[in-house]
């Protein structure tokens, strides 16, 4: 009995052991990942005014919150397809990857470091240029609070996507203006993820759909043939994703 309990004592500071040598990695690569996509924001983000209106008040014209400077982005990787910046968080303020699969962007960051954080990222099946009429982009939830994990923000205190509705998209060549409409959880399986690249009645059936899967009040689907963009994080669910759609109601010149 001896012998066993001392076997189930090593047993017990190995795996301690492990899982601190786990959570001390994790860490790390948290740290390295957050530092990395703060340093690409203050090269390349530029006049970037955090927490202020993108909406003047007087006039009701949208104004953009930052400019990008695309060409230090594209010298740092060619799989930079555009930038991200949430009106009603401000936070989510990152560079769009879009790789050959789903995959390698879900673990490797814009420098293309291995890392548990990974980067947002275009769903590859999209075209590049966001014309297709659901343009998908995925980011991971992360316990640090990075990336895409204050989506739920909207789920959670629905004034704020109220309040602040807009998402835009920067590109080289334009800037897109983005205005939610839809937020809901989802199968990760789920017909949200169908990506259409025409204007036609499957396009006007799914958009409704998605729009009568909105779980926040007051929010309204403008136009059903504008295109729309669906972001999508995971949850403690592994089978259910957080959800954010959005519509296209204004593309303005870089």
């Amino acid at each position: 009995m001896k012998k066993l309990r001392n076997i189930l004592y090593l047993i017990s500071i190995c795996v301690f052991l492990f899982s601190g040598f786990k959570l001390i990695t994790i860490y790390f690569e948290y740290n390295k990942s957050s530092k990395e996509y703060k340093q690409i924001k203050n090269e390349v983000a530029i006049n970037l005014k955090p927490n202020s209106d993108t909406k003047d008040k007087v006039s009701n014209v949208l104004k953009k919150p930052m400019n990008v400077d695309f060409k230090k982005l594209e010298s740092t990787n060619k799989d930079i397809i555009g930038w991200i910046y949430v009106d009603g968080i401000d936070s989510i303020n990152y560079p769009i990857l879009k790789g050959k699969d789903n995959l390698y962007y879900l673990y490797h960051t814009y420098k293309k470091t291995r890392n548990i954080a990974g980067s947002i990222f275009m769903d590859f099946r999209n075209d590049s240029n966001f014309m297709d009429y659901n343009t998908i982009i995925y980011g991971h939830n992360m316990k640090n609070k990075t990336m895409f994990s204050k989506l739920d923000t909207f789920y959670n205190d629905p004034k704020q996507a109220l309040k602040k509705p807009y998402i835009w998209i920067f590109t080289p060549e334009k800037t897109m203006v983005y205005k939610i409409f839809s937020v809901h959880r989802e199968p990760y399986s789920s017909d949200t993820y169908t990506i259409y690249k025409n204007l036609d009645d499957n396009y006007y059936d799914f958009s409704k759909k998605e729009y009568n899967k909105n779980e926040i009040e007051n929010l309204r689907l403008k136009d059903n043939s504008n295109r729309m963009c669906t972001l999508s994080t995971c949850t403690d669910n592994d089978n259910i994703r957080m959800v954010v759609q959005c519509e296209l109601v204004e593309v303005m010149p870089n």
